[in-house]
């Protein structure tokens, strides 16, 4: 199933190491996207994180970032995956909602504090003493925001069970975050009806499995 121009966006968010920009990757082969992470944008056009932070602090951050989250949200057929505070702002949230449909990964907190423990990626807002506890701290002042999502859950599942999951609901109408079946169209810009698009994405999913699964010679 080709990326068609109209296609609309997914965008993914949630807490840093729930796995949106992995996750993402995969969902953008699967709907043959095209894949990009707003914290490497703003990084290819300002410098690396930690130095922004460094020199102009989490709000000028947060500046930056929502100049991306403009520019993205006048493109089509992207999977977007979302600095951790990116959909905090409500302007970020409008635009970007405006241009596709939103998924927040999520995970429990130890297993977050776990993954983000073996990554070698810089986190600015959890070099403290205790990360653990600061990890516990803004998810709950994050929480209500998130929770205004679609929910998909991260915990015991391989990256290639969550990008499936989030695959087959763009063939589904949409759902807020309390479950509730939303108006819109699940994925424009598809051919055929909803039987004939969920058929094509199960064969994508299964095309993508096969390019993981493969043993390597």
């Amino acid at each position: 199933m080709p990326n068609d121009a109209t296609g609309e966006n997914i965008i993914l968010t949630g807490f840093m190491g729930t796995g949106k920009s992995t996750v993402g990757r995969i969902v953008a082969d699967i709907l043959d996207y095209d894949f990009l992470d707003t914290d490497s944008v703003v990084e290819s056009r300002y410098g690396t994180v930690s130095e922004i932070f460094a020199e102009h602090g989490e709000s000028g951050f947060r500046e930056l970032e929502h100049k991306v989250a403009m520019d993205l949200a006048d493109r089509t057929g992207l999977v977007i995956a979302t600095g951790g505070g990116l959909m905090l702002n409500p302007d970020n949230v409008a635009v970007l909602s405006a241009s596709g449909r939103v998924f927040c990964l999520v995970a429990d907190p130890e297993e977050i504090y776990r993954r983000l423990a073996n990554s070698r990626k810089e986190r600015p807002l959890i070099q403290v003493e205790n990360p653990r506890e600061r990890i516990n701290e803004l998810l709950a002042e994050r929480q209500e925001r998130y929770d205004q999502f679609p929910q998909i859950e991260t915990d015991g599942r391989t990256q290639e069970e969550v990008a499936d999951e989030i695959a087959r609901r763009m063939t589904e109408p949409p759902l807020d975050g309390l479950g509730e079946v939303q108006t819109a169209p699940g994925l424009p810009g598809t051919a055929g009806g909803p039987g004939e698009v969920a058929e094509a994405v199960g064969e994508k999913i299964r095309q993508v499995k096969e390019k993981f699964t493969k043993p390597k010679k």
